[in-house]
């Protein structure tokens, strides 16, 4: 077999990454899909344009486009799906793809086709006959219909109706809202209804972002997770900006800057002590209000995993740590001596993450003599960004113990 180098086989994994993209294209069932996680960030009916990672040629034509759906590869991460205003062409991109992203969001009114009324992406309000819910006020046009005909996502309540906009003498049940129109009702203080994509969303530059959780605290680690803030006016620049202190040294701040994530990992934390966390939004428009301190203690002292060091794994117990895991998961495949191309081969002939992830523990266990549930433990520990379900790994730890204790009262007894 031809020895292959590192530029090949980077050219065969953009191959394949290319590959994966058209697969989805052309046959993904879920095209105006809602995800939770990307509704936060990327919401369906935001306009974007092609960003700093984008290497998709001139799919764009080199204009603005609408999200339209969205889409988690269970290897690949998190994209979404784009119809593009110039030859309205639908097609899937990267958002949050291994520290990717193809796009970047824009305030760009969408202008319908010409000759037409109304175009995905335009910003719609019911018309003279429609019949639905009246509390419906504002809405984004996602998906064509026919001639006269779209689907319509409410900003209020993120529900869906398919709507006629008054063409070749069908009912106007959608009327467009002109970019002037839109601009007057973000000045007004009194209307309730600003544009909004059913995420944290606004015009003001001094909303604070909203505060999460702090989760995976160990001896000297901590993640700290928020909900970003998504602006309807352009920024040159914007941050997330981490102040985190000891309750013991208040006057000792630690501030971390953040540009393009929405969780942070604090990896200079002291075992055994009390901290308190904030974040805020800073911009060249200005900078938040810091959101509501949350406070949380490490760790007393370095996690003991040598009990665990002599367990070594077998296929069931890949099985339950498989159940253990969920998003981000692929993470861990370089700490487990799994290649990527390996890790592409598992996620094209396993149909469900379960599977994969079972699929790359199974490869690990039956190549690695080394694959105890003790170094299992230490991967995890420096990948926090893993999901991890710890009942699952409690369980295991403390059925171990029991057999370790049985073991030991035989020994004692013979």
């Amino acid at each position: 077999m031809p020895d292959i180098n590192e530029a090949d086989l980077e050219k065969t994994v953009e191959q394949l990454e290319l590959a994966l993209k058209v697969f989805k294209n052309d046959l993904h069932p879920s095209r105006y899909k809602e995800g939770t996680y990307l509704q936060q960030h990327a919401p369906i009916g935001c306009r974007v344009r092609r960003g700093n990672d984008w290497k998709w040629t001139n799919q764009d034509n080199g204009g603005p486009g609408t999200i339209v759906g969205h889409l988690y590869d269970e290897l690949r991460k998190y994209w979404c799906w784009v119809e593009w205003d110039i030859g309205g062409d639908i097609d899937v991109y990267r958002w949050d793809v291994l520290g990717k992203c193809d796009l970047t969001i824009v305030d760009e009114d969408r202008v319908p086709v010409e000759g037409d009324i109304i175009s995905v992406g335009c910003k719609v309000k019911p018309g003279d006959n429609y019949e639905g819910n009246s509390s419906h006020v504002l809405g984004i046009a996602i998906k064509r219909l026919g001639d006269n005909k779209v689907q319509v996502r409410w900003n209020d309540d993120g529900s869906r109706e398919e709507l006629t906009y008054g063409k070749e003498g069908t009912l106007r049940q959608l009327m467009l809202v002109c970019a002037e129109e839109t601009k007057k009702k973000e000045r007004s203080q009194n209307d309730a209804d600003d544009i909004q994509c059913s995420a944290l969303k606004t015009t003001s530059p001094l909303a604070s972002p909203v505060f999460l959780k702090v989760d995976d605290v160990f001896e000297t680690t901590a993640t700290v997770r928020w909900k970003g803030i998504i602006y309807e006016k352009k920024s040159s620049y914007s941050k997330y900006v981490v102040t985190y202190i000891e309750k013991q040294k208040p006057q000792k701040k630690i501030v971390v800057d953040v540009a393009e994530a929405f969780f942070c990992i604090l990896d200079d934390l002291k075992p055994g002590t009390e901290y308190s966390v904030d974040v805020k939004l800073l911009s060249d428009d200005g900078e938040s209000l810091p959101t509501e301190s949350s406070s949380f203690i490490t760790r007393t002292k370095d996690t003991d995993y040598s009990l665990f060091e002599g367990w070594k794994l077998t296929d069931k117990e890949a099985a339950r740590l498989a159940q253990a895991l969920g998003e981000n998961w692929e993470i861990l495949a370089p700490a487990l001596g799994i290649p990527n191309v390996s890790l592409h081969h598992i996620v094209y002939d396993n149909k469900t993450m379960t599977l994969c992830i079972y699929k790359m523990l199974l490869k690990w266990v039956e190549n690695d003599k080394y694959s105890t549930f003790g170094k299992f433990c230490e991967v995890l520990k420096k990948n926090p960004n893993v999901y991890v379900d710890r009942s699952i790994l409690n369980e295991m730890k403390e059925e171990y113990r029991l057999i370790i204790m049985e073991k030991e009262n035989v020994q004692k007894a013979v």
